[in-house]
């Protein structure tokens, strides 16, 4: 595992990069707070403006039901995780020069916020995720359309565990998510959970514009903040015209030689050997897709973007990286386990730590 920060004096933004050998990555979690709640709620942040509705929300002021529930910090996630034994606990490990010593896998997480944020973004996990396996909420036509999604495999038949972007179908009606192109239910396949992204690099391709558009609800990330009155138009077609009010948007804005909005992002990418890399840094979309390829990346995409892009280190309980407004309650996270371990002193640290749990 290698981490690279750099820090410039004309940006506010840190560039992250962390490289996850695949040889090296053990385990990936998905974490959804509250999904018994969210699953299938209207609980979303809502853009979009409904038919029988005289006025409806700003893009740069969307609005969510009051009762919905609470986001947690990336530390309660794993607190929970911990508790529910769904990950390793720190454990005695041994005994020098007279100092006692425990330990923990490496373990790094980080926000994918936009499953619980977002529409577009359903997910799945084997397990559950409340009261389904599929996750996704009310406004999503998930019967009608297909889905770019990272998926952790762990095929118990060859002992392989991998992490893939794949294009998935999703069937409410059935619980059941399946390959877009063999269909084929992935869950044979040793598949243990699906996040919905939006994809920027696909089979060594970088996505233009409109083709990574037409997957992000959160429109302001490619036409910017500022650009309230295109993105309203679009959202008034949700969801028949979505695709080709997009495109046209996207042909004025090229025509016109606009720019397109630069975010700082949190990506997930693979490479030819599956190896996994995180990119956090400031930049428009379709240019850091192009950015990427020319970097050896074969698949790409989105997690988070603005004040929901981290890495936290499980270990430390710290932040390796953040953005700049960076906001600590996530919806969600992903958490990497590394198959080496840390040792950690039998120091105030753990006994807190202890006496933490046992008070729980």
């Amino acid at each position: 595992m290698e981490i690279q920060i750099s820090i410039e004096k004309e940006k506010i933004n840190r560039t992250a990069k962390l490289f996850i050998p695949r040889s090296e990555l053990s385990r990936v979690y998905l974490h959804i707070a509250s999904a018994e709640i969210l699953n299938r709620s209207n609980f979303y942040l809502r853009r979009h403006r409904y038919k029988d509705e005289a006025s409806g929300p700003d893009p740069n002021k969307p609005c969510r039901l009051k009762n919905d529930s609470q986001k947690i910090p990336i530390a309660r996630h794993i607190e929970i995780m911990q508790q529910q034994n769904l990950i390793p606990q720190i454990s005695p490990d041994n005994t020098e020069n007279g100092e006692n010593f425990h330990s923990l896998p490496t373990m790094l997480a980080v926000p994918i916020s936009d499953l619980v944020a977002n529409l577009i973004r359903p997910s799945f996990h084997k397990d559950g995720l409340g009261n389904f396996r599929t996750f996704f909420f009310k406004d999503e036509p998930v019967s009608q359309r297909s889905y770019w999604c990272i998926c952790y495999l762990n095929n118990k038949h060859d002992n392989s565990k991998k992490l893939e972007i794949r294009k998935l179908n999703f069937d409410g009606k059935n619980d059941t998510v399946s390959d877009c192109n063999n269909k084929t239910d992935l869950i044979e396949s040793g598949l243990e959970w699906a996040a919905g992204i939006v994809p920027l690099v696909i089979d060594n391709k970088p996505l233009n514009a409109h083709e990574i558009a037409v997957h992000d609800y959160d429109l302001r990330q490619i036409l910017g903040r500022d650009s309230t009155g295109d993105i309203q138009y679009i959202y008034e077609g949700w969801y028949n015209e979505w695709e080709s009010r997009i495109q046209k948007v996207i042909a004025d804005f090229t025509k016109q030689n606009k720019s397109f909005e630069s975010f700082y992002h949190s990506i997930l990418c693979l490479d030819s050997d599956k190896n996994v890399y995180i990119y956090q840094l400031e930049g428009a979309l379709p240019e850091l897709a192009q950015k990427l390829v020319q970097e050896g990346i074969q698949y790409a995409g989105l997690l988070d973007s603005g004040g929901s892009c981290a890495i936290y280190d499980a270990w430390l309980k710290c932040y390796l990286n953040h953005g700049w407004y960076y906001r600590e309650p996530r919806g969600s996270i992903l958490l990497f386990e590394l198959d080496n371990s840390e040792r950690i002193p039998l120091s105030d640290f753990y006994r807190n730590f202890q006496k933490q749990e046992t008070n729980k």
